[in-house]
């Protein structure tokens, strides 16, 4: 069979080829274009706009130069009205109830090696969820009823962000196992909110805590120590053990099945924060904690300080803060607390001045 370079000559080839390569240019500006309208113009589609747009940048240059043809299609009209399926659901399948989703969800977060601390979040906010409509069909929810619930429940943006991830997982999870055709918070407006300052003691304020926690509460003071002047986060410090501090070396070794991010870290320690612990331990304070005692030693700290309530990460702000302060090292500011310079510059950058930070590390016992 002759070749096309035969039939037609080398000059119809290369025309050929150049033509092939323009339109698989065309196509691949034109391929977030393509998957946006995909997306939003077939609302039961099982694939985001990402992985749409991912399948897209996966085909070769002559699929994409027929692919082109319906890009322009989307320039000419804009949009594309393509046939996609909704997903069947099996008739097996279809009457799961909330209840049975909601138990088969917990147990496959658990065998995947999820912590306990988001599993206890989930499993409230979905038993929350389901009250009172435990046996209704999963299948059934859209996002009328998710939208209802969000108004009685979540009153503040930060909580209904919260709520709205927390039941996005187990309506994904049911559109993956089949129970239903679509994860109705798909549908559900995102929640914006504005970057707030984070709030951090004073040194006069953390003079008075470590003080006060000494005389009154004495089983509180290691707490406070890792978390206040080692900046070690909460969840963090209570599965720490005496064994994982070494005051002479003055570090703390943390491996990943304590850290939150899973991977080892090591935290230097400041000379006060190793006074400290070290009159700590002297005096018998507690080291692991339950979550209880965690409560209880964050109520004894509010009282303290006249708070009337504890803003989050407090402690573990006020360490990044004088540690930038003193260092102005993002990078190695970022890496003892187990996060990114990116987020530490975001957050803390210029909240509070050197001097500020030389007397707070000057607290000594």
């Amino acid at each position: 069979m002759p070749s096309l370079a035969s039939k037609h000559g080398p000059a119809a080839e290369g025309s050929e080829r150049e033509d092939r390569k323009d339109k698989a240019i065309f196509a691949r500006a034109g391929q977030g274009r393509l998957a946006q309208s995909i997306h939003h113009e077939n609302q039961r589609c099982p694939m985001n706009r990402d992985q749409i747009n991912q399948l897209l940048a996966n085909l070769d240059a002559d699929t994409l130069a027929a692919v082109a043809v319906l890009i322009q299609a989307v320039t000419a009209n804009g949009s594309a009205k393509l046939p996609v399926q909704p997903i069947h659901i099996p008739a097996s399948t279809a009457n799961i109830t909330l209840k049975k989703a909601i138990e088969n969800l917990l147990q496959a977060k658990r065998l995947s090696g999820l912590r306990e601390g988001y599993l206890h979040s989930l499993r409230g906010h979905l038993r929350m969820f389901a009250d009172g409509q435990e046996e209704r069909s999963i299948s059934g929810i859209g996002v009328e009823d998710v939208e209802q619930w969000l108004s009685v429940r979540c009153k503040s943006l930060g909580y209904r962000s919260t709520c709205i991830n927390r039941l996005s997982s187990l309506f994904s999870f049911a559109v993956r196992r089949r129970w239903m055709s679509e994860n109705p918070c798909s549908r559900i407006e995102r929640i914006r909110q504005n970057q707030t300052t984070p709030t951090i003691l004073t040194v006069e304020q953390a003079r008075k805590l470590l003080n006060v926690t000494r005389a009154q509460k004495p089983c509180a003071l290691a707490y406070l120590c890792l978390t206040m002047l080692a900046g070690v986060r909460p969840e963090e410090a209570i599965k720490l053990t005496w064994a994982h501090i070494n005051l002479d070396a003055g570090t703390i070794h943390m491996d990943g099945v304590i850290t939150k991010t899973r991977q080892r870290r090591i935290v230097p320690l400041h000379p006060n924060a190793v006074a400290w612990l070290a009159v700590s331990k002297a005096m018998g304070s507690t080291l692991p904690l339950s979550l209880m005692t965690r409560r209880r030693n964050v109520h004894h700290f509010r009282e303290v300080l006249g708070m009337k309530a504890w803003p989050k990460d407090i402690l573990r702000h006020t360490t990044a803060s004088y540690w930038l302060a003193e260092t102005q090292d993002a990078g190695k500011v970022a890496r003892w607390l187990g996060n990114s310079a990116g987020v530490l510059l975001k957050h803390y950058v210029e909240l509070t001045p050197r001097e500020e930070a030389v007397k707070f590390w000057s607290i000594m016992p």
